[in-house]
């Protein structure tokens, strides 16, 4: 790299141009005038004759050089002056000396030099100007060279490149305007701060950026005058209204009059420090609430045993009174005290030292249940949360009385064990019942059977017809108690609920209704059936119950066409029975499924009217559902859903 030289067009202000005027001057007063202007100067001058010998050297080069006048070669002189390049790297080489260069022909100004030597360890920046010298015939007879201390403005000029790098670099918002509070510079954190680009800022007054921070912006503005700073926290806002919370200084820069020449703020975002202070008062004002109101216990005490507060749900807990506390908490630890947190531990050593150890390790205990013991001699259970305040020696006890719960679970438990023998009661009730009625009805239809057949000839028509009415009636009471107890065991049965083959179940259904599929000749089909979790048992029961009334309900003249599908919809199966039948009005939709509900007399379509509502019972009892499409006169199709294989546990 070359010694540095910004110019060589600038005339040199301080050139010396020797003239002789013998009018006004002999030659002994002008040499000693010229003598005296040269050592009251404050810049450097050296004179060199053509063979680059100094011919005069002033004092304020030897105060800015360091050294005097020194008669060495001029290949010697970068060595004893010290004479480095302005980077202050190597020592400058003999064609890069000012005079040599001068000598050689060029004219310059501002070309800078790094002085180092003993007299000058900490270094200096000199800059340079130089003029070759003529005699009366223009031959070139040395050269002129003028040179000046800079070294304050290059001190100055690095820190502010130092400054510059910071500010670029910095995490703090920094922004500099002049006088007039037009924006010199923004740094990037301030442009990332604020969304904005370098041109949307630069030139632009603080107060006209938007609309919604020029009253802040006044307001600052009008402070820095008034006290020469600003410190403390602000808000500016975005070009959409945002707001930024800012917090830092705003200083006034004045000239040795005390005018303001300029302002440079320096601001930290504390947006997010804000939200979380914000978030912070929210949650203990929703504690506080909590606290006061009494829904739950809540005691505040010391690692000493000392209690610090307690609320009124956690005095009735412990079944102290408000003026206990107070007079315990003046006092001290009384013996009225609400207690310390540790009585809250668990009654068993080694599970309470577990509790401990986890609440000084990770500032919070798992809660858990105990049985606290109060002053009077009574227990109340209670679920106990423990959590060490930060940075305290405080914990505070978190308790919710368990008592109604318990009760409510013991009462629960109780009634469960009282349906389960009423449901035992009734499963043997119903087995015991069908049984004692079908006998009769058996021996019902037998005699009345028996009878028919030995009085062929001495009953009438109207005779005849009156036995067969009766046989009718106790067949169909049989069928009914039969399907009343198959109801009833709906919800009884023993059998697990495992995966199965949905296709075996169809199959086995319709080996149970081949008589029906013969007699009325349907065509019943089914398409990919999938492996299901539920009872198969009840499984072939639904489709029994579905395909038997879609054969039952054909229209008349056709022969029944029924098609079983099913298709995969989150974690449930839905199966679809889809026929061919006299269809179901809309608003029976519902009806069809309750109980006893027929939609046609017994002559017409016989049943009981309970197979739908057993399909319904066995569709609920495997958390599945069961629903109907349908119009009269336009088939129905019935769907319902059961668990997929890998659903259930």
């Amino acid at each position: 790299m070359s010694p540095r030289d910004t110019s060589t067009t600038r005339p040199n202000p301080l050139a010396v141009t020797c003239r002789r005027d013998t009018t006004e001057l002999d030659p002994k007063n002008q040499c000693g005038l010229l003598e005296r202007c040269l050592d009251s100067i404050g810049e450097g001058i050296l004179v060199v004759n053509a063979d680059n010998q100094f011919q005069l050297f002033n004092p304020a080069a030897e105060r800015i050089l360091g050294l005097g006048i020194s008669q060495c070669p001029p290949s010697e002189r970068p060595a004893v002056y010290g004479l480095h390049r302005s980077d202050g790297g190597p020592l400058l080489k003999t064609d890069e000396l000012p005079t040599e260069r001068v000598l050689l022909g060029e004219t310059f100004d501002n070309y800078e030099v790094f002085v180092r030597n003993s007299h000058r360890p900490d270094g200096a920046w000199v800059t340079h100007s130089g003029r070759p010298l003529h005699d009366d015939s223009g031959r070139m007879v040395g050269a002129i060279v003028s040179f000046r201390d800079i070294t304050a403005q290059r001190r100055a000029e690095r820190v502010l490149d130092k400054f510059h790098a910071a500010a670029e670099q910095s995490a703090s918002s920094i922004v500099i305007t002049d006088a007039h509070g037009v924006i010199d510079y923004v740094n990037p954190c301030a442009l990332r701060t604020f969304k904005r680009k370098p041109e949307t800022v630069l030139g632009r007054r603080i107060f006209e950026l938007n609309d919604h921070s020029r009253e802040e912006m006044e307001r600052l503005w009008d402070i820095i005058h008034r006290e020469g700073r600003f410190r403390g926290d602000t808000v500016a806002y975005l070009d959409d209204g945002t707001p930024v919370y800012l917090s830092g200084t705003v200083t006034a820069i004045r000239n040795e009059r005390g005018d303001i020449i300029s302002s440079i703020a320096i601001l930290f975002d504390t947006s997010e420090q804000q939200r979380i202070e914000r978030e912070k008062r929210e949650s203990e004002t929703r504690f506080r609430r909590l606290v006061e109101s009494n829904l739950i216990g809540v005691l505040v005490g010391r690692d000493d045993g000392r209690h610090i507060s307690a609320n009124d749900e956690f005095l009735r807990i412990a079944g102290l009174s408000r003026e206990q506390q107070v007079a315990s908490a003046a006092m001290g630890v009384a013996a009225s005290a609400p207690p310390c947190w540790r009585a809250l531990l668990p009654g068993d050593d080694s599970e309470a030292s577990a509790v401990e150890t986890e609440l000084g390790e990770r500032g919070e205990a798992t809660p858990f249940e105990r049985a606290y013991a109060r002053a009077d001699g009574t227990t109340v259970p209670l679920f106990v949360g423990l959590a060490r305040v930060t940075d305290t020696d405080q914990v505070i006890a978190v308790t919710i009385d368990l008592s109604k719960q318990k009760q409510a679970e013991a009462e629960l438990k109780q009634v469960a064990t009282d349906l389960a023998r009423s449901n035992a009661d009734l499963q043997q009730f119903a087995h015991i019942v069908s049984h004692d009625l079908q006998e009769p009805l058996r021996m019902v239809i037998g005699f009345l059977g028996m009878l028919k057949k030995r009085s062929t000839t001495h009953l009438d028509e109207d005779s005849t017809r009156l036995i067969d009415h009766a046989i009718e009636g106790a067949s169909g009471m049989q069928a009914l108690i039969r399907d009343l107890l198959e109801y009833s065991r709906v919800d009884f049965a023993n059998r697990g609920i495992e995966p199965c083959e949905a296709d075996a179940a169809f199959q086995t259904a319709l080996a149970n209704l081949t008589s029906g599929i013969d007699e009325s000749e349907a065509d019943v089909r089914a398409t990919h059936l999938p492996r299901v979790r539920i009872d198969i048992v009840q499984l072939v029961q639904v489709f029994q119950n579905l395909i038997g009334n879609a054969i039952k309900f054909h229209r008349p003249g056709e022969h029944p066409r029924v098609r079983v599908s099913a298709r995969r919809t989150n974690g449930d199966w839905i199966f679809s029975v889809k026929d061919n039948g006299i269809g179901i009005e809309t608003r029976q939709h519902e009806r069809i499924f309750t109980i006893f509900q027929r939609l046609h007399p017994r002559s017409q379509y016989p049943g009981t009217g309970i197979g739908l509502a057993i399909t319904k019972k066995i569709v609920e009892r495997h958390g599945g559902r069961i629903w109907v499409e349908s119009t009269r006169g336009g088939g129905s199709t019935f769907h319902f859903t059961v668990p997929a294989e890998t659903s259930a546990t």
